[in-house]
């Protein structure tokens, strides 16, 4: 306890440290002494201030579906979070894949394989990004993924997601906090999403913006090819294994179990882990000695995993497919489209 909080008065100066560039990194981009691109066509972008964990790319990967019954083609431009590869790299030109999960990093391959016609592509510079889209297609739309801090694009619509279950918890910035900047930054977004909402949570705090309650719901199960296996109530009360690399991995766990599920062995990976084959042959060996029924893990990390060589097929591996449900949809909707609408 001591020790924790001797920490924390050591770091606090270098949270504040650190919150007080990005606010001089902010006003730079505020009065345009850092320039900021513009585009002939909307951008939306989607973002939050915290580290992690508030479900950017099961909501991109909604907005994105959502969004292409009303348009032809849209962009999404990711950062690609621990590639291997430099620069733009075209992950889907909205046809095919063209990269695997080294070189795009694991969640912009998960939305080019979630959003088949989108055009995928990864970029440090978003611009340069946008840039590499134009060029391989013609998007109506572009969305800007894990966007809120990345102020050198300008966009038409600033989407801030929230976990409402600790809603900007430790509100100093990181190391001491887990924030990205200072909590009133907020008020840079034009609409504000509650992510992990339950029936209880119906009345979050309002910071005075538009607001709307969103929650995943994972009923699908995808196998190595990413093709449908039914769903999670198909699995009974069968014992399964079950392992994630992703910010809160002990939230999936928790999800299976509160399901009713036999979850006999647990594993949790960092976020972002790649996994090797011996990896995989270690954890179907455990559900197999444990006598589960299956090993079942996220779409984020089956990405990572589908391509690996002399992968067993028993116990079967398959993946807990998200879909991101919004209460008031058309409400949220005709925002986003009053706000592009001049645009097009």
């Amino acid at each position: 306890m001591r020790s924790s909080l001797l920490l924390k008065i050591i770091l606090f100066p270098l949270s504040l440290l650190y919150g007080l560039i990005m606010q001089i990194r902010n006003k730079l981009y505020d009065t345009h002494l850092l320039p900021v691109h513009p585009f002939s066509l909307p951008v939306i972008a989607i973002g939050n201030l915290s580290v992690g964990g508030t479900g950017k790319t099961p909501f991109t990967i909604y907005l994105a579906n959502r969004l292409l019954q009303e348009v032809n083609s849209l962009a999404i431009v990711s950062r690609g979070y621990r590639r291997e590869s430099k620069g733009p790299q075209l992950v889907s030109d909205g046809h095919g894949l063209l990269l695997d999960a080294d070189q795009a990093g694991d969640e912009p391959l998960l939305m080019a394989y979630s959003v088949p016609r989108a055009i995928v592509v990864v970029a440090e510079r978003r611009a340069e990004g946008i840039e590499l889209a134009l060029k391989s297609g013609k998007p109506e739309i572009i969305l800007l993924d894990d966007a809120f801090q990345h102020r050198a694009v300008a966009r038409d619509v600033n989407i801030l997601l929230v976990n409402v279950k600790e809603p900007w918890k430790r509100n100093l910035p990181v190391p001491s906090g887990t924030m990205r900047e200072f909590k009133f930054n907020y008020r840079r977004a034009d609409l504000i999403v509650f992510t992990h909402c339950s029936a209880e949570d119906n009345r979050p705090f309002s910071p005075g913006l538009p607001f709307f309650c969103a929650k995943a719901e994972s009923e699908v199960l995808r196998d190595k090819q990413f093709h449908i296996r039914g769903g999670l109530k198909d699995l009974g009360k069968k014992a399964v294994a079950a392992f994630a690399g992703i910010a809160h991995p002990e939230v999936f766990f928790q999800d299976l179990e509160q399901r009713g599920m036999d979850v006999r062995y647990k594993r949790a990976f960092t976020d972002h882990y790649r996994y090797s084959k011996e990896d995989i042959h270690f954890l179907q060996s455990m559900a197999e000695s444990k006598g589960c029924h299956c090993l079942l893990c996220t779409e984020k990390d089956l990405v990572k995993i589908q391509n690996l060589p002399d992968m067993a097929d028993d116990p079967p591996l398959l993946a807990l497919s998200l879909q991101m449900r919004l209460d008031h949809e058309e409400d949220f909707l005709d925002l986003i489209r009053d706000k592009i609408g001049k645009r097009r």
